[in-house]
């Protein structure tokens, strides 16, 4: 009975997932009969219009083909998988440390959970479970949807009720009392008695609960645009269409995220691949356009699976990470094998965001659109753009960054999210961007400031680090602060990943509580270094034994959660690259350039090579030159240039961390040195400070600049250092020091 349930849950969860503003409750849904096929569900009880809503909009299937089983608990396993699925499926490369997973169908889902912070388990490593097959209580229930309302759908989840009216509130476990207050909040929960107000937080889910929740969540309190699948027959000609062959009816809805509505849209293509008996009325040749209707595009020719197609399609939309990586300008970021048609045109949608209250067309050129039909025969639908990037990594959502124009010329970036097996795409977000800031911040007398600078760091814990990163192999190499055009600062991080193909990149609002990873340049590459900021752009190396790339980040995509890499600025060298600086400066003509310092470290010969470009054309487009190169005898892992006001003369202020004589600590300095603009070399330390760190590990592992180190000058001329502890381990917060000075 056991092995039907689990298929049975397997087949039921296909979610859909978009996440919009949340509106007033909404109504009970209608009854539609879909569980009156259902044996064993009574066709009175209260649960029938909500057993109706899932089953109609694929969120739950029946336990077997006539029986739904609405009163059957709920298992630890089965939620996470229903969430996961809501979520979209994302790529799992790695495990967690759960010693308990048995079974094949929920660990991917439960590995997921895990890393994003939706589940916590129990115990500690190496004897932590998860119990997959034990009841989830009521308050497990709503701790586990809060959870996901906040690492997944980016929502605050901090509503709280009062909750003394109810008799048994005493009985909820310290742990799940906020999560039941906001579940209380926004409606998820309710008395679960009619004659007396009880929660019963300890008692099991059951499935019909479940319904009930699913339609709550996904209509109240994080609204999901879920609609019926579309029928697979083909359409039948009209009588003043006698002389029309009938086709199939393929149509893929696009609709708006949250605080973004898509009012309406058109697709117009440039390039098409399907074959002429696919569409023998001739209706989808190159250069028609289909109209959104009804929040979809329709597409009438039939389905004819290829691999020819698939090829045509990979090749458009591939090589973002690696000239051999095909698929990678997706939202699934992977090869498809077989489609059924693709199309290649120009996408306009009118939308409304916080940027465009009145609305506004935003065209999105080079858009690929294609269908496949799986081995189940649902279809789902591959999306990308010839110049977009999936850029967030392994952990992330399908989603892809494409790059549009709105009626003014102002750049907007916009991230869409595809689910498998779904007919939706959803713009989750979109952002109009300003011109790019190049230019840095100065500091007035830098060597004045230096020496102000205080000897104890200030201690702030980072919230929501993804991932479960092995501590062992892998640590922290950069860090550095961003402010945006709006005064929002932000955490940028590098991190070696062994276990998956790139480096990440993580970066995310400092006060905020969800940080998300992306890719870095070049599959195969697994090992950044220290990176610095310059404007709206992040400077991010990676290196092997003898070689490294130097690549740049706008940073202004952040709006979206998405990091766009900017393609043609990709600078390799033939030495390793363990750390950057960057910042820019006026001769004494006037004209501004950037200086850019690559350090190949290796202890006390230590080499840091010394570029300039002039900023004419911009940072995206400099041409940079080696000017110099000046050995040093310390590696700093993290360092800064750092330019004065008025004078134009440049810093370098570099972070260091010698072992101690005993070898169970580092000692932390501050080396600050001056760049000489002529001869194109650092001269003598003028000034060096030892620096205290406060919290985090122990020992070797806790805060030093031998990992996540970096400077920053604000607006306002405030220098500030920082520095983290080697690892958030198993995605527990990350402790970071910063030193101000002014």
């Amino acid at each position: 009975m056991q092995r039907k349930k689990t298929f049975a849950w397997l087949m039921s969860l296909c979610l859909l997932f978009s996440v919009l503003a949340m509106p007033a409750a909404a109504a009970k849904p209608e009854t539609t009969g879909s569980s009156a096929k259902f044996g064993d569900v009574d066709q009175s009880a209260w649960y029938v219009p909500y057993i109706d809503y899932v089953v109609d909009h694929g969120l739950m299937a029946g336990m077997s083909s006539d029986t739904f089983e609405p009163n059957t608990t709920v298992t630890r396993a089965q939620l996470v998988q229903t969430l996961y699925a809501l979520a979209g499926k994302p790529k799992i490369d790695a495990s967690s440390d759960f010693s308990d997973l048995t079974a094949g169908w929920y660990k991917n889902a439960v590995n997921w959970a895990d890393r994003n912070g939706v589940v916590a388990g129990y115990g500690k490593s190496p004897d932590r479970t998860f119990r997959p097959d034990q009841e989830v209580t009521r308050q497990q229930t709503a701790v586990i949807f809060s959870a996901y309302a906040r690492n997944i759908d980016g929502q605050e989840a901090n509503q709280a009720s009062d909750l003394s009216g109810y008799k048994d509130a005493s009985d909820i476990s310290d742990y799940a009392v906020s999560a039941m207050k906001w579940a209380v909040a926004v409606g998820l929960m309710d008395s679960r008695s009619s004659s007396e107000k009880v929660l019963v937080p300890k008692g099991v889910l059951t499935r019909a609960e479940l319904a009930v929740m699913l339609y709550k969540y996904t209509k109240d309190i994080v609204p999901q645009q879920t609609e019926p699948a579309e029928s697979k027959t083909p359409a039948e000609p009209s009588e003043s269409a006698a002389q029309t062959v009938a086709t199939e009816s393929n149509a893929v809805y696009l609709v708006g995220g949250s605080g973004v509505t898509v009012n309406s849209g058109s697709y117009t293509t440039s390039d098409v691949c399907f074959s002429d008996s696919q569409d023998p009325n001739g209706e989808n040749t190159a250069g028609h356009s289909y109209t959104l209707k009804d929040r979809k595009f329709t597409f009438n020719l039939n389905r004819e699976s290829s691999s020819e197609t698939a090829d045509w399609f990979n090749a458009l939309v591939s090589g973002y990470n690696d000239p051999g990586i095909t698929g990678d300008r997706t939202t699934f970021d992977e090869t498809a094998d077989k489609l059924d048609f693709a199309f290649l045109g120009d996408l306009v949608l009118n939308i409304t965001t916080e940027d465009y209250p009145s609305g506004e067309d935003v065209t999105f050129k080079d858009v690929a659109m294609a269908q496949e039909t799986t081995t189940s025969m649902t279809t789902r639908w591959w999306f990308g753009q010839k110049t977009g990037q999936h850029t967030k990594d392994s952990d992330g959502a399908d989603t892809v960054l494409l790059t549009g124009e709105d009626s003014s010329g102002n750049t907007v970036y916009a991230s869409f999210l595809s689910g498998n097996l779904t007919n939706f795409v959803y713009l989750s977000s979109a952002v109009k961007v300003e011109t790019a800031r190049t230019t840095a911040n100065t500091v007035s007398n830098v060597q004045e400031t230096f020496a102000k600078l205080k000897t104890y760091g200030t201690v702030k814990s980072l919230l929501g680090f993804p991932g479960s990163y092995d501590p062992t192999y892998n640590h922290i190499q950069g860090y550095a602060l961003y402010d945006d055009a709006d005064g929002q600062r932000y955490s940028v991080i590098t991190h070696s990943v062994e276990t998956a193909s790139y480096a990440h990149i993580v970066a995310g609002t400092t006060s905020g509580i969800k940080k998300t990873g992306y890719k870095t340049y070049l599959n195969g590459w697994q090992h950044p270094g220290g990176i610095a900021i310059l404007g709206d752009y992040l400077v991010v190396p990676n290196e092997e034994e003898s070689s490294s790339h130097v690549n740049l980040y706008d940073l202004r995509s952040l709006g979206t959660e998405e990091l766009r890499r900017v393609e043609n600025f990709d600078m390799a060298l033939d030495h390793k690259a363990g750390a950057v600086g960057i910042t820019s400066y006026e001769d004494a003509n006037g004209k501004t350039w950037y200086v850019l310092v690559v350090a190949h470290l290796h202890g006390s010969k230590s080499d840091y090579y010394i570029f300039r470009a002039s900023a004419d054309n911009g940072l995206e487009n400099a041409e940079f030159e080696q000017l110099g190169c000046t050995r040093i005898s310390k590696d700093f892992q993290g360092f800064g240039l750092v330019t004065e006001t008025g004078t134009n003369d440049i810093y370098m202020i570099g972070l260091y961390s010698p072992e101690t004589d005993s070898g169970a600590q580092f000692e932390d300095y501050a080396c600050l040195y001056q760049l000489d603009t002529k001869n194109w070399s650092f001269g003598e330390e003028l000034d060096s400070i030892q620096m205290t760190s406060l919290g985090g590990a122990p020992l070797l592992l806790g805060v030093h600049f031998r990992y996540g180190a970096g400077t920053f000058v604000t607006s306002d001329g405030t220098l500030i250092l920082s520095a983290t502890e080697r690892n958030s381990v198993l995605g527990s917060p990350l402790t970071t020091n910063s030193w101000t000075a002014k």
